[in-house]
């Protein structure tokens, strides 16, 4: 269960740090 839990945080960090990415262009495209 522990390593299943790791790789599920490692997951969702990975997906979060390329949503923050992908808000933080868009402003930047806009201007």
């Amino acid at each position: 269960m522990g390593l299943y839990m790791q790789s599920l945080g490692r997951e969702h960090e990975l997906l979060t740090n390329e949503i923050k990415r992908i808000i933080d262009g868009f402003p930047n495209e806009n201007d």
